[in-house]
C-alpha cells in the first residue's frame, strides 16, 4: 500500500476490476463523493485535474480511500520533492492566471446589494447546471449556494471559471458569461 498524500497530485490513477463492477453494482456503499470521482478516475487525469470535481473535499484522502478498497490503481506516479517528504497539494481554490486580474476589477463587494449577491449566486448555479446537468458538480453548487457575503461568493469565482472553461461550449461562452456574471459579482 502507498501514501497518495506522498504522491501528489501529479499522480494518475486507473479503475480497477472491482472498482469497474462497483460502478456497476454499487456493492460497496461509497459516499457520494467517492463514486463521483471513482467514475472520473480515468487512467489520464491527474488527482490535481481531479480535485475541482470534487470541490470542498481532499480529493488526495478520497484517492486513498478507493486505492484501500481496491477500486484504483497508480498507472503513474507525480514527482515528490525528496523520498517520504509529501507533496503539498495546491489550493483547488486558487485563481487561475485570468481569474485573478478579472476579480482585480470589480466594484468593492461592500457596495454590492444583498439582491446583486442572489442573483450573482443564481447565475453561477445556472450556469452550472446549464452546462454539466443537474446532480453534477453538486459540491461546487453547494459552496456556491451557501454563500452569505459576495467576498464569500468571489473566493468561489475561480473555480466556477475553472468548471465553465473545461466544457467546450462553455469555454465557448465564457467571455460573455463572466461579462454578465460581473454586472452583480
Amino acid at each position: 500500500m502507498f501514501d497518495t498524500q506522498r504522491i501528489g497530485e501529479q499522480a494518475v490513477f486507473a479503475k480497477t476490476a472491482t472498482g469497474q463492477q462497483e460502478i456497476k453494482d454499487r456493492g460497496l456503499g461509497l459516499t457520494l463523493f467517492l463514486r463521483r470521482l471513482l467514475i472520473l478516475v480515468d487512467g489520464k487525469r491527474s488527482a490535481g485535474e481531479l480535485a475541482p470535481m470534487v470541490a470542498g473535499q481532499d480529493v488526495l484522502d478520497l484517492l486513498q480511500q478507493l486505492v484501500n478498497k481496491a477500486c484504483i490503481e497508480l498507472v503513474k506516479a507525480g514527482p515528490t520533492d525528496s523520498p517520504g517528504k509529501t507533496t503539498p497539494v495546491a489550493d483547488p481554490v486558487e485563481p487561475p492566471d485570468t481569474a485573478a486580474p478579472m476579480l482585480a476589477r470589480l466594484p468593492a463587494a461592500a457596495t454590492r446589494t444583498a439582491k446583486d449577491l442572489e442573483n450573482a449566486r443564481n447565475f453561477m448555479i445556472n450556469t452550472i447546471n446549464m452546462e454539466f446537468g443537474q446532480h453534477t458538480r453538486v459540491s461546487l453548487i453547494e459552496s456556491i449556494s451557501n454563500c452569505q457575503t459576495v467576498d464569500e461568493l468571489r473566493h468561489w469565482y475561480p473555480l466556477w471559471f475553472n468548471t465553465m472553461q473545461s466544457s467546450r461550449s462553455g469555454a465557448r461562452a465564457l467571455p460573455d458569461l463572466v461579462e454578465r456574471l460581473f454586472q452583480v459579482l
